[in-house]
């Protein structure tokens, strides 16, 4: 039921998206669909943490969701959001996985001004101007950014080893996550993108990238039928990881801007692989 409701939300989105132009991975069309029931009931069902480190380029701080590991804390998973978002609803999705020794932390950035929305306050990572690749891009709101979660992952590669943190978002977060993982000075475990785009990756990323991880694996997915960011816009990203020498595995899945079990099931499936090494 969980990944339903997860869906519904951001198909809510997407019907929102076509008639006001609001973009790129918003996953709820109200402040109603964020406090929804679904939402709420994971406090009371999982045991959670509120984490020290806080998000602060903008000018609303947030405290991580962390959900704690099953058994002795082997790995950690950090999950960014998309636009519009915050980091309870990927919280709900992580918190079933099925497997031991994980630690998760779902992250929510600070509401900020969208210009690609009109300028409306909104959790967001770094500014958006265009969708369209040749347009201009917010290069420093992106290195503020992960400047943010990389600070994120030297706690986490503290606690268990940098080669045990993984790195992974939706939409906008997943572009978030593919320039974090992949500039960061430590080998990591592995980044996840998931219906997004690598943002200009012959200026910022290429300028940015670090070899140390240039083999890192790489889980991407992206709907057939995504009408926020098209599919071709994901495989085009996929494509380019690929030709630069990085070990993508790409799927594609008959779905909109969303998720589907199939999507969930292969993913938890590669996570479980690859911490298993």
């Amino acid at each position: 039921q969980r990944w339903m409701m997860l869906c519904a939300r951001r198909l809510l989105l997407a019907i929102s998206v076509s008639s006001s132009l609001v973009s790129c991975g918003v996953r709820a069309s109200s402040q109603a669909l964020f406090n929804s029931p679904h939402s709420n009931t994971i406090a009371s069902t999982h045991s959670q943490e509120r984490a020290a480190h806080t998000f602060t380029a903008m000018d609303i701080k947030y405290a991580p969701i962390v959900i704690a590991p099953k058994g002795a804390h082997k790995h950690s998973l950090i999950v960014l959001h998309g636009l519009g978002d915050t980091g309870d609803g990927w919280a709900s999705v992580f918190e079933d996985m099925p497997f031991e020794g994980v630690k998760t932390i779902c992250p929510t950035a600070a509401h900020m001004p969208v210009t690609l929305n009109g300028g409306y306050r909104m959790p967001s990572w770094f500014d958006l101007y265009s969708l369209d690749k040749s347009e201009k891009q917010d290069d420093e709101g992106i290195l503020r950014a992960t400047k943010d979660v990389q600070r994120l992952m030297d706690v986490e590669s503290e606690a268990v080893g940098s080669e045990n943190v993984f790195v992974g978002g939706f939409s906008q977060g997943g572009a978030l996550a593919l320039i974090s993982g992949l500039s960061y000075g430590k080998k990591i475990g592995g980044v996840i993108a998931l219906s997004t785009w690598l943002p200009n990756s012959h200026g910022l990323f290429g300028q940015h990238r670090n070899a140390i991880n240039n083999d890192t694996p790489i889980f991407m997915a992206h709907g057939t039928a995504d009408n926020v960011l098209a599919f071709q816009l994901g495989k085009g990203s996929s494509d380019a990881l690929i030709q630069m020498g990085y070990n993508v595995d790409f799927h594609s899945y008959r779905m909109a801007h969303s998720s589907c079990p199939e999507e969930l099931r292969d993913l938890f499936g590669w996570l479980q692989k690859k911490m298993k090494k």
